[in-house]
């Protein structure tokens, strides 16, 4: 019954219908076991039937999938009425100050699936070492024909100078084949791990999102979730480090993802110039600002973007047309 409630709690205080593995995430039934954690939530779903639907989500060309649902209330009438706050109290026991509780649940939820997701494109992105030892390799190799040349040179054997300048000639080759591997190496790594989209890319690349584990509800929605907790949410979120250094790989990715899916950071250069203070004051989130600078992150207050706007500016300017942030 408890797992019902938390499932119906969760449903009830979502911006949108969740699909079924971002549900598992917000009801906090996620498991290393997918398979036995997806039979028990549609056994859930079942058992609130007469409340709940499972709704088959297209495929191309239109087609309904088989194998991907979002969950969602009946109708939003449904939905509507389990939202007043005598229904929430009385069917779900979520008072206001449960409320704000809950949303801090879900942020929470969210917020460790994306630290999970994003760890591990990262950990899965390859090694670009062998690439750099090969290239210093014939690096090494063309510097000992140079200097077998210049030997040569002054020895007077010519044989020993035109076989130089020819094995000099094909290691260039060599060396400029690798550099070129590397450089598209590195271009690889970079595209992996931050997903850059840049504004000239071509609409059949824009058309094709970058692979990611990260569930659309969990990126789109946390923070927003965590602006409707309670203070110490806020609080609690600005002591993870890993996320909010400045240069964080896992924000990088998060950051760009969150960019394909909701245009929020329109106008701001997704980049590592982004700072914790910048990404906070865009979304509206002056909680999380005022936290930051509490955390550690003060310095940051007068840093610049790649376009020249401080925190302040950019917050003040989010929070002149933020559909669901305020000051307060």
């Amino acid at each position: 019954m408890d797992t019902i409630k938390e499932l119906l709690r969760a449903l009830a205080l979502t911006y949108e219908d969740p699909t079924e593995s971002e549900l598992l995430v917000l009801a906090g039934l996620s498991s290393d076991d997918k398979e036995t954690a997806e039979g028990l939530l549609r056994e859930l779903i079942g058992k609130c039937k007469p409340l709940l639907k499972r709704i088959p989500q297209p495929a191309a060309g239109g087609t309904a999938r088989t194998d991907h649902f979002k969950i969602g209330f009946l109708n939003p009438d449904v939905k509507r009425h389990f939202q007043r706050d005598s229904e929430l109290k009385e069917l779900l026991d979520l008072d206001k100050d449960a409320v704000r509780l809950q949303h801090g649940i879900l942020a929470l939820h969210c917020f460790s699936h994306i630290m999970d997701s994003a760890a591990s494109e990262i950990d899965s992105v390859p090694d670009q070492a062998p690439h750099q030892e090969a290239a210093q390799s014939v690096v090494g190799a063309t510097a000992g024909t140079v200097a077998g040349t210049v030997a040569g040179t002054v020895t007077g054997d010519l044989d020993t100078i035109n076989n130089g300048y020819a094995l000099e000639e094909s290691q260039s080759d060599e060396m400029n084949e690798e550099d070129e591997e590397e450089e598209n190496s590195d271009e690889d790594y970079l595209a992996a791990v931050a997903g850059a989209h840049d504004g000239n890319s071509t609409t059949e690349a824009n058309s094709k999102p970058p692979p990611t584990a990260m569930l659309p509800y969990a990126t789109k929605h946390w923070l927003q979730h965590a602006s409707e907790a309670s203070p110490d949410i806020a609080e609690r979120l600005s002591l993870e480090r890993d996320f909010w250094e400045s240069g964080s790989e896992i924000r990088q990715v998060w950051l760009t993802e969150f960019q394909r899916l909701t245009g929020r950071f329109d106008g701001l250069s997704v980049d590592k110039k982004l700072k914790a203070l910048h990404v906070a004051a865009t979304v509206g989130f002056p909680r999380l600002v005022e936290s930051l600078v509490n955390a550690g992150y003060a310095k940051e207050v007068n840093e610049y973007d790649s376009y020249v706007n401080t925190p302040v500016g950019v917050l003040l300017m989010s929070l002149s047309y933020h559909p669901y942030l305020s000051v307060s």
